[in-house]
């Protein structure tokens, strides 16, 4: 059973694509290739990586046409059973691989709509349209689509038929997080980390405002990510607070691991824009499953896990002054903090972990192939 998984957007290797989903699927005996933006074609792990065409282009119109071309045409090439993409502007395409005989899933990893109603460079009103149209967009699209995945359980909305939808939550892979020689939490250098992109919306300027605010002169904030634009990046290092961050830039995820599990805790201070207030971020779960206690935003979703599994401080993302206060309480309160990260990494294991939530990959591909996968001595 041959599968190809489809993203023009997201660069290779993404964690979720690539070494949850296609990793998995490889490795249940599926014939699985990956189109995506990488650097060269070649075989990973069982999964055939094919690169798309680098193309430069010079309006968001110009590289929507060339995404669709390119991703048209490598599917066509591949011919295989079932398409899965992963970028909401090739919905318009899945009509056509539907009517070349394909299945077709559709992975939602954000919540369209609101994710529109949250881009800065948009104006407000433009917002307002452009969210209804993708919405229109995704609720004609569900009647060709056999399948639906989708990454939170606030995507779970009424334009998604519930026969058809799969909740395939964006949960830490357990082996990543293993630590052999584990420093102890006291013995740890006085390092906070934060891992993901860097935007403004990301609470990049309120991190580096808030390290700054620390008592001790040997912390330091780890920052592994890359920014979202030359002039934020230039913006934040002209900051005071510069002096005291560690740049590390993009990072692999061994070395993502290395980082947490040295960091005194983890930041997530995402401002209240709408699709972070409803979405939950693999960010707060990774932290967790490095055992290390997280410092969040005082979102609903967020403020019910944290404060169910004790493993963390909630703060307002738009108050350094609260921001700043809590990475200071995790200095002075070392006995605390450790155990905060503790009780964090037993939620993972138990709950929050990418082993349970690919079982529901799994099941969703037997259903729609009719048959259990083809490696069937694979638990």
């Amino acid at each position: 059973m041959k599968v190809a998984h489809l993203t023009t957007v997201h660069q290779f290797p993404d964690t979720r694509i690539f070494y949850k989903m296609c990793v998995t699927l490889a490795a249940q005996g599926y014939d699985v290739t990956l189109v995506t933006r990488a650097e060269r074609q070649e075989t990973i792990q069982g999964v055939q990586i094919l690169p798309l065409p680098k193309r430069q282009c010079g309006s968001r119109w110009g590289r929507f046409i060339y995404s669709w071309w390119d991703g048209y045409r490598a599917i066509r090439k591949l011919s295989p059973d079932l398409v899965h993409f992963h970028d909401a502007e090739l919905l318009p395409l899945s009509l056509i691989f539907r009517m070349l005989g394909m299945q077709v899933i559709y992975d939602a990893h954000e919540d369209l709509p609101k994710q529109i109603l949250s881009k800065p460079y948009l104006p407000l009103r433009a917002r307002r349209v452009v969210a209804w149209l993708c919405s229109l967009l995704e609720r004609v699209s569900a009647v060709w689509l056999t399948g639906i995945v989708v990454a939170n359980p606030g995507q779970m909305r009424p334009c998604f038929p519930g026969s058809k939808t799969e909740l395939i939550q964006n949960f830490p892979i357990l082996d990543e997080f293993k630590f052999e020689n584990e420093t102890p939490y006291s013995a740890r250098p006085v390092w906070f980390a934060y891992a993901g992109g860097l935007t403004a919306i990301r609470g990049a300027r309120e991190m580096l405002q808030a390290i700054e605010r620390v008592e001790q002169p040997e912390a330091q904030l780890s920052l592994a990510g890359r920014f979202e634009s030359k002039a934020l990046e230039r913006e934040v290092a002209s900051m005071p607070g510069w002096r005291r961050v560690v740049y590390l830039g993009w990072q692999s995820r061994s070395q993502i691991s290395a980082l947490l599990g040295q960091a005194r805790a983890g930041l997530v201070v995402l401002h209240p824009v709408p699709n972070f207030l409803s979405n939950q971020t693999v960010k707060m779960f990774e932290y967790m499953a490095a055992g290390i206690p997280v410092i969040a935003s005082d979102f609903p979703l967020w403020r019910e896990i944290i404060e169910s599994h004790q493993c963390g401080l909630l703060v307002d993302p738009l108050d350094v002054g609260a921001i700043a206060a809590a990475m200071q309480w995790i200095l002075d309160h070392p006995q605390e903090a450790a155990a905060m990260g503790q009780r964090g990494r037993q939620a993972v294991v138990e709950k929050y972990n990418w082993e349970k939530e690919s079982v529901k990959l799994r099941a969703l591909y037997e259903r729609l192939f009719g048959h259990k996968s083809p490696n069937k001595s694979t638990p």
